[in-house]
């Protein structure tokens, strides 16, 4: 095959793909590290760090649900209980999947805040320091007291 003007076995693993109609090496799409064709949809690496491999092109943006890997430069799922995270730990999530609420010391979600906490808006948010549990602010709000 043909590669800068020279006959090579193969085309260089980086930046490179080959056109087997022509028997040729020709460039990735600048946005490719690696590639199976020569446009921006067809990546299977990026080259820049700052983006993500969605499906086979590269983005700034991974979409909803899913965090850029920065270690294998994919957009991969959130944790099932995450609508959106940071990572792909339960501890990881920024907001929560449907009807779980999320405790705001851990970034963890769940379908019931923990003993000294309420349900508010999605989040989990502390009770009045004299109860052990309540329904909303306020020392009024206490369901049991400590």
């Amino acid at each position: 095959m043909l590669y800068k003007h020279y006959c090579i076995r193969e085309c260089p693993k980086h930046g490179w793909v080959l056109d087997t109609s022509r028997q040729k090496c020709i460039k990735c799409h600048p946005s490719c590290s690696r590639c199976i064709g020569p446009t921006a949809n067809d990546c299977i690496a990026c080259s820049k760090p700052d983006t993500s491999l969605v499906g086979f092109s590269c983005k700034k943006e991974c979409p909803h649900g899913t965090f850029p890997n920065r270690d294998t430069g994919l957009c991969e799922n959130c944790h099932p209980t995450c609508q959106t995270c940071s990572g792909a730990g339960a501890d990881t999530c920024l907001s929560c999947a449907k009807d779980l609420v999320q405790s705001q010391d851990k970034g963890t979600c769940s379908s019931v805040c923990p003993e000294g906490k309420f349900s508010l808006e999605g989040k989990c948010e502390k009770c009045h320091p004299n109860c052990r549990s309540c329904n909303e602010i306020g020392r009024a709000s206490c369901r049991e007291r400590v």
